[in-house]
């Protein structure tokens, strides 16, 4: 493959590149960025390229990626546009459509839609002509000029890249690119801008991209006026990124970029790794990103380029003379400090204890789904009792004043309780559960009015009262994001101006000098410890926090050495390698074959804990336990779990209520656009109370004669049908089945099951084909005119979505406001008073894994929240 060696495009006369509004101009730290990236895309191996957290160099990547894709696609021989033509190809020449008409030795011959006439040109201009996939509706290219058709060939040229006429080649070959944000990339790609003497160009007008979202729709980005293949496409996960590469055979190398966590779709991630076509995916993330590195499991198939503290200390004079902002990056390195303070308590001992005994609970055998649900809870309930900054009094009366709808210790603890009572224990497992229920209690007790991380936050937070906002001011950082609520809160009360964020919504992205934590947080997600951008870290930990601290740090340590001494950086760019590099004597390294006996390892195994996600036996016992009585199916794309072990089954373009705890707002959002750690709001429309509510509003309404007045008719005829249905039962003395194979005979084939519901259930309003009342009309003799029943039952349908419609949107908007502030009419006031109170109908709900699904399933069971202790 060739590449192409763009440095001076950073530092020369033709042409300026921009990124952000700033000028990226040249210095050795770039130029040997460029070199490694060059050296990597020539050698078409696997690599995993570890740099810091700069926007400015993913810029130059993404340029130089472009850069060498396009030369090598129409500088490559057997790319060349005239072994691609066939009679009648659309084609583009000087910025008008044209048809491909035959080649002989001297000339190409191009024909005009609609038109006789043709143009000749020669064999030696084929370099003109350009591909089009666009429609042929049009002639021209409107008001598009024709050099915006052929810029990419100009500018290219003119830098020296290449002679024009020797880019004969068509674009064949596209790089596949997956950055974990799609806002990440939509600020990428444009951002980047080139200026040469006559004009600046945006990076998509220069090289055509696109970008593909997780159901495979793809949209081209701004400036393919050719309509080419994308040279770069884009896409935001692995498993998205597989399917695509399954279908489109012109990808050919793939770059992930970003602190992407890759050992969520790891199974997807070496798929594409073993994909013969693939000749190269190479892995760009930041130090940031370090712990979910480690997690790779062919870490060592990967060729090993990071731009570790060392490498770039022999930058300094560079950063010194060229760029204030890689210098204070620098900076932030060399001086990052992290402190550890231990908080005496009591607990820590209790806290192992718990540990221990869930530990040996969960190596027990006994009914499955109990297990799981038990697990989860109780690890769910320990990490809260163990990283809360609040007495837990003060905790609970806190979410109920605010009104926040989530799981409280003592709520969680009575969920324990119950899925224990569900159990049949041996009095071995028996003495465990109680011994655990026990460590709970005790906890719970303790730190109900006395919490010593409490203390200390109070001390802290006092200390700043009246103090002025600075950059040097701490950020306080919390686990859970209705914890960061509590405690703006509770600043807010005293009149302390201090910065509060949540672990769950931690964004990376600007540069934080001192940073407080209360616990040892969950580090899956986002690797605060290690952010490139967070100067100074300080702590508070129990004892039992402070050693897996220690034990976190001493893996992560371990895994730099590893890194540093198989960083092929130091030989190809001719550094001389620090020595020693990461300090690792603060513990002994953990062995897999140990027997697991201390905190660090029996949190590392809960934590990981292997929860069998027996996707075809949940649907089944869903089936079975809550009825399938409809052959219509929905297409399932994604499934996700909440923190408290509920299912969700997504299709394509649902939608539910995000919610921002900050903002005390809800707003809609589709499904397919959740992360983990969001937040969404539920109605509970699968409830069957909630669906003769919607019946019971719609007869208020009536009564009221606050409806227009032919649904009361409606309303009477989609009963009276269903009366004539019962009435004829009752008297022929026949069942269910009977009437089913009544209308069997006529050509109808009705469950039983669906029958007795019509007659039955108040939510379900009957068929929704007009040839199903006229089979049944003719089975019970009515004499009602079944066209007029249809039209009806089709009214009342649709009235009936309307209500539901009205009910879903009441109950968002009163989850943060009060009734008074969302009734506007008699209409709502009605309904409202008959919902009581508005969130006994809605399940918020935190999303703790998003896994890809492929499954058709009832319509009743998507979109919603399910149970998973309910399924089984």
């Amino acid at each position: 493959m060739l590449t192409t060696n763009i440095h001076y495009i950073l530092d020369n006369d033709i042409c300026e590149i921009y990124f952000n509004k700033q000028r990226l101009t040249n210095s050795k730290y770039y130029q040997d960025n460029i070199n490694v990236l060059n050296y990597i895309i020539n050698e078409k191996n696997n690599n995993l390229i570890i740099n810091y957290n700069d926007k400015y160099i993913y810029a130059i990547y993404l340029l130089n990626i472009a850069i060498n894709s396009y030369l090598n696609n129409t500088l490559n021989p057997n790319n060349h546009i005239l072994t691609k033509l066939d009679k009648g190809m659309p084609l583009l020449y000087k910025g008008q459509i044209v048809i491909f008409k035959n080649i002989n030795n001297t000339h190409i011959t191009l024909g005009h839609k609609n038109k006789t006439d043709t143009t000749l040109i020669p064999i030696d201009s084929a370099y003109m002509l350009i591909t089009y996939n666009g429609h042929l509706e049009v002639n021209s290219m409107g008001k598009t000029p024709a050099s915006k058709t052929f810029q990419t060939k100009n500018v290219l040229s003119s830098l020296g890249f290449s002679d024009l006429k020797n880019m004969t080649g068509v674009i064949n070959d596209s790089t596949l690119i997956i950055l974990p944000c799609k806002d990440d990339i939509s600020d990428l790609v444009s951002n980047i801008k080139i200026k040469d003497i006559n004009n600046t160009y945006k990076f998509t007008e220069l090289f055509p991209c696109s970008y593909i979202s997780s159901t495979g729709a793809e949209t081209d980005y701004p400036g393919n006026h050719a309509k080419q293949i994308p040279l770069l496409k884009f896409t935001t996960n692995i498993s998205s990124a597989f399917e695509i590469i399954k279908s489109d055979k012109s990808i050919k190398n793939v770059f992930i970029i970003g602190d992407y966590p890759i050992y969520k779709h790891i199974n997807d991630f070496e798929r594409i790794l073993n994909r013969k076509r693939i000749e190269s995916v190479n892995i760009v993330t930041s130090n940031s990103n370090i712990s979910n590195i480690l997690d790779l499991p062919n870490i060592d198939n990967l060729n090993i380029y990071s731009w570790s503290k060392d490498v770039l200390l022999t930058y300094s004079q560079d950063f010194e003379n060229t760029s204030t902002f890689q210098k204070l990056w620098l900076d932030k390195l060399i001086n990052k400090n992290i402190c550890t303070t231990s908080v005496d308590s009591n607990i820590s001992d209790l806290i192992h204890q718990a540990r221990k005994s869930l530990y040996y609970i969960s190596k027990y055998d006994f009914d499955i789904s109990i297990k799981n649900s038990l697990m989860m809870c109780s690890y769910s309930l320990l990490k809260i009792l163990e990283n809360t900054p609040f007495n837990l009094d003060f905790l609970e009366e806190t979410i109920k004043l605010l009104n926040l709808n989530i799981a409280t210790p003592s709520a969680k603890l009575e969920n324990i309780k119950y899925l224990i009572s569900s159990t049949s224990p041996d009095l071995e497992l028996s003495a465990l559960f109680d011994d655990v229920i026990v460590k709970f209690e005790r906890i719970i007790n303790e730190l109900s009015d006395n919490n010593t991380k409490f203390n200390t936050l109070n001390k802290l937070v006092s200390s700043y009262k009246y103090k002025t906002f600075t950059p040097n001011t701490p950020v306080i950082l919390l686990q859970k994001q209705y914890e960061a609520i509590i405690l703006k809160n509770l600043l807010k009360s005293r009149n302390i101006n201090l910065q509060v964020i949540s672990a769950e919504k931690f964004k990376d992205s600007k540069t934080i000098k001192n940073l407080i934590m209360f616990g040892f947080y969950d580090l899956k997600y986002l690797d605060i410890l290690n952010s490139d951008l967070i100067i100074n870290i300080t702590l508070y930990l129990y004892n039992s926090e402070l050693s897996k601290y220690n034990y976190y740090m001493n893996q992560i340590n371990s895994a730099r050495n590893k890194i540093e001494k198989n960083n092929k950086i130091y030989n190809l760019l001719d550094i001389k390698p620090f020595k020693p590099t990461y300090e690792t004597n603060k513990l002994e390294a953990y062995s897999t074959d140990s027997p697991i006996s201390d905190d660090d390892s029996m949190d590392e195994y809960i934590s990981n804990y292997k929860f069998d996600i027996n996707l075809n036996e949940i649907i089944l016992s869903l089936s079975i336990n809550q009825g399938i009585y409809n052959s219509k199916k929905e297409h399932v794309t994604s499934f996700m779990i909440s923190d408290n072990n509920e299912y969700i089954f997504c299709t394509k373009k649902a939608i539910a209520y995000s919610i921002d705890w900050d903002k005390k707002s809800v707003r809609k959002k589709k499904l397919s656009e959740a992360k983990v750690n969001d937040w969404f709001l539920f109605v509970d429309d699968y409830l069957n109370e909630e669906g003769e509510l919607v019946i019971n509003v719609i007869q208020k309404l009536l009564e009221l004669n606050l409806l227009p007045s032919h649904y009361l008719d409606d309303y009477k005829l989609t009963n009276s049908w269903k009366s004539e249905l019962k009435n004829y039962i009752s008297y022929s003395k026949y069942n269910y089945n009977d009437v089913s194979n009544s209308l069997a005979v006529l050509g109808e084939k009705i469950n039983p099951i669906t029958i007795k519901n019509w007659v039955t259930n108040k939510r379900l309003i009957g068929p929704i084909y007009l040839k199903t009342f006229e089979k049944i009309f003719k089975v019970i003799d009515s004499k009602l005119d079944h066209t007029e029943v249809y039209d009806a039952t089709k009214s009342i349908r649709s009235l009936h979505t309307k209500i539901k419609k009205s009910i879903d949107t009441f109950v968002s908007d009163n989850f943060f406001s009060s009734k008074s502030d969302i009734i506007k009419d008699e209409v709502s006031a009605v309904v409202l008073s008959m919902l009581g109170n508005t969130n006994d109908y809605v399940t918020p709900v935190q999303i703790r894994e998003i896994h890809s699904c492929d499954k058709y399933l009832s319509p009743h069971l998507v979109n919603k929240v399910l149970d998973l202790y309910s399924v089984y």
